[in-house]
């Protein structure tokens, strides 16, 4: 029997998979923070993913030129990748990566040997289970549709005259 709540659950799941198979699993805090939540109201069935704010670049990429990435954030990643110990070649990596992120976009052309794919974590994966979603949506609906006739039926043998 599905339900939306499981419906959201098997999303989050299936994002999730789709961030590790990127590769894009470094500190675990996009990972950790992807979350699906269900709202219901007599007309819409609205299901609002969250997720750490960068989740979008993982996503969609960066063009080059646009913006630099902050040291600090990559500073960090180079930690938790531990490419680098020592604090002076850390902030000087940082730099190194910032610029190529900057004049390649992300992602930048070395990392395509990373994964297989690099962008459209959130994209894809929508696409992809989009036939899914739907056979669960019919089905939690369907569920939902029998609950409220089985009730409206008890409340009608329930009423006396």
């Amino acid at each position: 029997m599905a339900s939306f709540e499981h419906i959201a659950e098997y999303l989050d799941a299936k994002l999730k998979k789709e961030l590790v198979v990127q590769k894009h699993v470094a500190s675990e805090k996009l990972f950790n923070s992807i979350h699906t939540e269900v709202f219901l109201n007599r007309e819409n069935i609205i299901f609002n993913g969250y997720g750490e704010f960068y989740g979008r670049f993982v996503d969609t990429g960066r063009k080059p030129g646009v913006r630099k990435v902050p040291i600090k954030a990559l500073e960090r990643w180079i930690r938790i990748k531990r490419f680098e110990f020592d604090a002076k070649k850390i902030r000087g990596l940082a730099f190194a990566i910032q610029t190529t992120i900057f004049n390649e976009g992300i992602p930048t052309k070395g990392s395509r040997l990373l994964a297989p794919r690099r962008t459209e974590w959130v994209t894809r994966t929508l696409e992809h289970e989009a036939p899914n979603i739907k056979i669960q949506l019919e089905d939690a609906v369907g569920d939902d549709l029998q609950l409220f006739v089985d009730n409206m039926v008890r409340e009608a043998r329930s009423f006396t005259y």
